[in-house]
């Protein structure tokens, strides 16, 4: 309950700070020449240099860039917790206790750590599209994947490699947010950022639980796979 409470207040946030959000439809925000930030890749050039209405143009893109992010925010959340409200069900049918299914949830975070920095890194030195793009594919082959497991340890296995490839999307999020966004708009770019995450885990119970009363907790997990 808390969860929708949170969700329900950020909106009323977003919502009340209309007149701000305005600003960002017209490119008010950026003046010609302002922006010269070495992490800021689209520059604004005064008005007459042969590539201000290319710079221009592009900056209207930035935000279907935020949707996109906020969408796959959502996503990670939405996979993520997935696993907790499937886990009486995969005890159940791999016949294992609360115990070892600590094990389960505790080697998603150890490897999600461990690759945490690894992976910001390399968003830095190949592009965040790069590194978003495989995160999105390990994930989604390994999420499916969680729906193919036979026992416990192929499980611990499949976990350990999903946190693995998890790893880095926050941050690279952020990489693409210094780099579409002027510092004055980044605050909010990542503020929407944040509230999508926690809408993703909001709606998980919503969307995998009818899932798993229906098909069975294996078929969620392909479900969010796709």
């Amino acid at each position: 309950m808390s969860s929708y409470l949170l969700l329900a207040f950020a909106i009323f946030l977003v919502a009340f700070d209309f007149q701000n959000l305005r600003s960002w439809s017209g490119g008010q925000t950026i003046k010609p020449g302002r922006e010269k930030s070495q992490d800021f890749t689209i520059v604004v050039p005064v008005f007459g240099h042969p590539r201000y209405f290319e710079a221009e143009r592009l900056l209207q893109y930035r935000h279907k860039v935020l949707g996109l992010l906020c969408l796959l925010a959502a996503i990670t959340y939405l996979d993520r917790i997935a696993i907790s409200v499937a886990g009486p069900r995969i005890q159940d049918t791999l016949h294992f206790g609360p115990k070892a299914w600590g094990w389960v949830v505790g080697v998603f975070t150890i490897s999600y750590g461990l690759f945490e920095i690894p992976t910001g890194r390399m968003g830095d030195r190949i592009g965040a599209r790069k590194v978003l793009t495989r995160v999105v594919l390990w994930w989604s082959a390994f999420t499916a994947l969680t729906g193919l497991t036979s026992n416990y340890y192929v499980l611990l296995l499949t976990r350990f490699c999903f946190g693995a490839g998890e790893a880095g999307a926050i941050p690279n999020i952020g990489v693409s947010i210094s780099r579409w966004f002027p510092p004055l708009e980044r605050a909010r770019a990542t503020g929407c950022v944040l509230m999508s995450l926690q809408a993703g885990g909001a709606l998980a119970p919503l969307i995998i639980v009818p899932i798993q009363i229906h098909y069975g907790w294996r078929a969620s997990f392909y479900v969010l796979g796709v």
